[in-house]
């Protein structure tokens, strides 16, 4: 398992802490990519090629099955169910919950969520927005059921939320 860091994510989940000086010293290259005049998109890119760097100096050979289950969420946009991912992984529910308390500080379905809901917005860039389709895209079964989750993430239905109000939500719009 690996821990970004040293540190159990779960113990910072929800909390706002006092960062230790030596992963301060060790975050600088973050500070100084933020305050870059680049682009958006620019800075994205330099951040992820430091965060592989970080995640490759401190990680083994073999990758481990919550890794590859985590990545497995990822690529499946949130889509599969748990068990299906904890099979695909060959992992027990119980051991990848394990997992993702230690490494990610989240539940694997508050994760899964999360990064469903990201490629909602994703597909919500294109116009015209067709939220049927979007939802039939996202994994969703029924309307209702993207209509009731889209709205415990946002507090709105889809089409009323505002994708060019500037709010940490849309950050990733651009």
């Amino acid at each position: 398992m690996t821990l970004m860091f040293g540190l159990h994510m779960v113990s910072l989940t929800d909390r706002v802490i006092e960062v230790p000086s030596d992963i301060i010293k060790r975050i600088q290259p973050l500070y100084v990519i933020a305050h870059r005049l680049e682009h958006f998109e620019a800075k994205v890119a330099l951040l992820e090629d430091w965060l592989l760097a970080v995640r490759k100096e401190s990680r083994s050979e073999d990758p481990g099955r919550g890794q590859k289950a985590t990545q497995d969420i990822i690529t499946t946009h949130g889509s599969l169910p748990i068990e299906t991912i904890c099979y695909k992984a060959a992992l027990s529910v119980r051991s990848l919950e394990r997992y993702f308390h230690s490494c990610i500080g989240l539940t694997p379905k508050k994760f899964s969520r999360i990064i469903r809901f990201s490629h909602i917005f994703k597909l919500a860039q294109k116009k015209p927005v067709d939220w049927v389709e979007i939802a039939y895209l996202a994994g969703f079964y029924n309307q209702s059921h993207f209509i009731k989750n889209f709205k415990e993430f946002t507090g709105e239905e889809p089409s009323n939320y505002g994708f060019n109000t500037r709010n940490m939500a849309n950050l990733f719009l651009r």
